[in-house]
């Protein structure tokens, strides 16, 4: 599954939905182990941010968001600098996991 994450080229939901069907197929484990990850808050709050993570993404709004944070920078430090007090700022107030999840983008700029 962490291969096929990284290698991006299938929707997400498609490759968990799949993982399960072959972990329940191939009786990996009790039917309602497997289950039970999925009734977790937290996998159901990032599942919930994969397609909004994507919308994002795809329309430019993390090209803006991390332009008019970050603009420019001659080094990676001062990008950091640049982010910081927003990530801490926002980082008060939301989910950690949120933050990550968009944050990761800034990665692909």
């Amino acid at each position: 599954m962490f291969a096929l994450l990284v290698w991006d080229q299938l929707p997400t939901w498609s490759e968990f939905i799949g993982t399960l069907t072959l972990a329940i197929t191939l009786n990996l484990a009790p039917l309602n182990e497997l289950l039970a990850g999925f009734s977790n808050p937290g996998v159901i709050t990032v599942a919930a941010l994969f397609p909004i993570a994507a919308r994002m993404y795809a329309t430019g709004a993390i090209t803006i968001a991390s332009k008019v944070l970050v603009g420019l920078p001659d080094k990676i430090c001062q990008a950091q600098l640049k982010i910081l007090p927003s990530t801490a700022g926002a980082s008060a107030f939301l989910s950690n996991k949120t933050l990550k999840f968009n944050l990761f983008s800034y990665k692909n700029i």
